[in-house]
């Protein structure tokens, strides 16, 4: 792919890609404002059920049903690496080669070049490179699978000149 290629070849180690989904749904900025609103509806609910008004009651428990679907979806989002590892892919061996032409990505089961340009946004956050594709669709790069502070440097020079967003904090 290019004399400037970075070359990655890692498994993700047990509980690893699950990590890395929680870091991502910690780090939403919607993650606390939902829970907020989950405690306050729920506290509206508690209340509404303990009024004495029985015209209310069902309206009560219509808001604590909401304020219990609102951190489902988070628990959706930690499912989703479960089915992963469930099918094995989380187990394959990964080969990951980042270049100016894009990223050549290789597993067991997958042989496939992807543009930069699919991706839309980038962010390194406790340990893990989020190469985002959708809002809630990224690939992980765990920081441990390159060989030293030099590849690091390259690669996040390959993230800051191909992706428009990218967050790398010190």
């Amino acid at each position: 792919m290019g004399e400037d290629a970075i070359e990655v070849i890692f498994h993700y180690l047990p509980g690893e890609y699950a990590r890395a989904v929680r870091v991502h749904i910690l780090a939403s900025a919607s993650t606390h404002a939902n829970a907020i609103i989950a405690l306050l509806t729920l506290a509206a609910g508690i209340a509404i059920v303990q009024a004495d008004d029985p015209h209310y009651f069902w309206l009560g428990v219509i808001f604590i049903g909401l304020s219990l679907a609102i951190p489902l979806y988070y628990v959706w989002g930690l499912l989703s690496w479960r089915d992963a590892a469930r099918g094995g892919r989380l187990l394959q061996e990964y080969r990951l080669t980042f270049s100016d032409s894009g990223i050549h990505y290789v597993t067991d089961s997958i042989d496939s070049r992807i543009n930069w340009k699919l991706y839309r946004y980038a962010r390194r956050v406790r340990g893990y490179y989020l190469l985002y594709y959708e809002q809630r669709q990224f690939t992980v790069v765990p920081s441990r699978v390159f060989k030293d502070a030099d590849q690091l440097t390259q690669f996040e020079d390959l993230l800051r000149r191909h992706i428009r967003r990218v967050d790398l904090p010190p």
